[in-house]
């Protein structure tokens, strides 16, 4: 971003800002939970929809799969059922 600002003495001055934001790179802990945290967001918000129309709220796990194919089965699982309550 390019700023443009003019001083007293009608001089231009031309700055460059940084900006405020973190570029994840592709293999570090950062990234993995990011997508994991976005997982969670996914499933809460996906749960309080449901409750909100008055049905029982579910996923599948092969749902989540196609959501969110970088992430691994067992850990699609692990975190489902982390915020669930699982019936049979």
């Amino acid at each position: 971003m390019v700023q443009v600002l003019s001083n007293k003495f009608g001089f231009i001055d031309l700055s460059l800002q940084e900006p405020l934001m973190e570029v994840l790179t592709p293999a570090p802990k950062n990234l993995q939970a990011y997508i994991i945290n976005r997982l969670l967001l996914y499933l809460y918000r996906e749960f309080r929809a449901a409750e909100k129309r008055g049905m029982l709220p579910w996923i599948r796990a092969d749902e989540l799969s196609t959501h969110f194919p970088n992430i691994s089965e067992t850990i699609l699982r692990k975190k489902l059922k982390e915020c669930t309550i699982l019936r049979v």
